[in-house]
């Protein structure tokens, strides 16, 4: 019997056929319309503005070429859906009028084109691209580890005492090999960048070798490294300065220093299977008498958990504000304060997180180097800051900045603290902007703050606004963001912080 599929393999083998190509597809009009349009997308991604007819050629054109397709409605139907920075919307009041006169169109009436217009060509859909060379890229044994451990166990010394601390990454961190990070709790060498080049943003660009602190060593690539410790790392940074020389400042006396009380750390004793299984539990509080006095009844107090309680450590203080220090470093592990009932009161001075951290975080506070505690990596992050005409700037390097046009009407009202919510609908023009797709599924992206401008003209107004949270309303389709501190307002020509 012939086997067809044999037969058709040997004869497209012969060697007449080496030569024979299938033909490329060509690209449409319609597709040649799309790309000249992403360039113009590109541009305001890249300068957050329109561009202009006064600038150099390469933008007087994308300018021309953005008013022919405001000025011609087909093509404006055709890109409605890659307008994803609302550059083709109109920019007047939309009436009741109009939005009664296209929900009434005959048109709509068939499904199909209904859905259509909510569709975009699957071939211009944005899936997640895999690379198979990551996948190979596993953690493997580093045969020469011995070269790196006393490395490790220094920068944890130097954590420890305080000349080393973690900070916000940022990507140009990844610019010098032999930096240390931390990644899902393990610190990270990055012993070398090989294949080096820049992308189209100037970002370095390569294969990372990278050492971990289990003894584990990986290739993978620095994109991969970024993205990984955006999400879920920091950079250990070194310090300039010991902490020895600022506590002296606070802790140690002079014949004219004033004492102001004392801090200290407690562990509970307590026999209690419920409060004895719980790891890393520490009481942090002041007293203006001695520990031992202040300590000499607990068995008989709630707020010692009514049981005898072992002293970590205490500080005499002079010349300070004990009462508000202790509410600053109660402020930094409130996420993680111990929730628990001890008869009719709640104590509020335990917290279940390691003393490596406490004792950092008095450090910071001393220093008066702002600080926050990440729960999830029991490490205290330090945000820096620094000083600009007098008065204080956030350090935003690596954050991840959201930017959005609003009406005027609504700028003000959150400059002042009436607005505290950010609604952004999502569309198909617009839902790369605030969601990504992983494995299937799409996750809202996550944005450390968002940079409100009015209009679009030079000078206009703007405000970098600190993101708290971002939930999806799935009744309304929209993500909220709820929105903190006013980090930096440009109102024309002034800068407030």
């Amino acid at each position: 019997m012939m086997d067809l599929k044999k037969e058709l393999q040997e004869i497209f083998n012969d060697p007449l056929f080496s030569y024979v190509r299938p033909t490329e597809l060509k690209p449409t009009s319609d597709d040649r319309l799309v790309q000249s349009f992403e360039e113009i997308n590109l541009f305001y991604e890249q300068h957050n503005r329109l561009p202009g007819e006064t600038k150099g050629m390469k933008e007087k054109l994308l300018f021309v070429r953005l008013q022919g397709f405001l000025n011609d409605n087909e093509k404006i139907c055709q890109l409605l859906p890659y307008d994803r920075f609302e550059l083709l919307r109109p920019k007047g009041t939309i009436k009741e009028s109009d939005i009664q006169a296209f929900f009434n169109d005959p048109v709509l009436d068939e499904p199909e084109v209904m859905s259509g217009i909510l569709s975009v060509p699957e071939h211009l859909q944005k899936t997640p691209k895999i690379d198979a060379t990551d996948y190979i890229a596993q953690r493997r044994k580093c045969d020469e580890f011995y070269i790196y451990r006393d490395g490790f166990a220094h920068v944890h010394s130097e954590l420890k005492s305080g000349r080393r601390s973690f900070v916000k990454f940022s990507s140009n961190h990844l610019e010098n090999p032999g930096s240390y990070f931390l990644l899902d709790g393990m610190l990270v060498y990055l012993a070398d960048v090989i294949d080096k080049s820049r992308d189209r943003k100037g970002r370095l660009i390569g294969r990372s070798v990278c050492i971990f602190e289990n003894g584990t060593m990986s290739d993978v690539k620095l994109d991969t490294l970024r993205k990984a410790l955006y999400e879920n790392g920091y950079t250990v940074r070194e310090n300039n300065e010991t902490t020895s020389d600022y506590f002296k400042a606070r802790f140690n006396a002079t014949t004219d220093d004033k004492p102001s009380g004392y801090i200290y750390v407690l562990r509970s004793l307590s026999e209690n299977p419920e409060i004895k299984s719980i790891d890393n539990l520490y009481k942090i509080g002041f007293s203006t008498v001695t520990v031992a006095e202040r300590i000499a009844n607990a068995e008989k107090e709630p707020t010692y958990l009514n049981a005898k309680v072992e002293v970590i450590a205490t500080w005499k203080a002079y010349n300070m504000n004990v009462s508000s220090f202790e509410s600053l470093i109660h402020r930094v592990f409130k996420d993680v304060r111990l929730q628990v009932r001890i008869g009719n009161q709640i104590p509020e001075e335990w917290f279940v997180v390691p003393y490596s951290a406490i004792e950092k975080a008095i450090q910071c506070i001393i220093k008066e180097i702002p600080i926050s505690y990440d729960s999830n990596s029991k490490i205290i992050i330090e945000h820096t800051a620094v000083e600009n005409a007098g008065k204080e700037a956030i350090d935003t390097t690596g954050w991840k900045i959201l930017t959005l046009n609003i009406k005027e009407i609504y700028f003000k009202e959150i400059i002042t603290g009436a607005k505290k919510e950010e609604n952004r609908l999502l569309k198909p023009s617009t839902i790369n902007k605030y969601t990504y797709l992983d494995e299937g599924k799409r996750w809202l992206k996550k944005y450390d703050a968002i940079r409100f401008f009015v209009g679009y003209h030079k000078d206009r107004e703007s405000a970098l606004v600190e993101v708290i949270d971002a939930v999806y309303d799935f009744e309304e389709q929209t993500v909220v963001y709820s929105l903190g501190k006013i980090i930096e307002v440009n109102e024309r020509d002034s800068i407030i912080y």
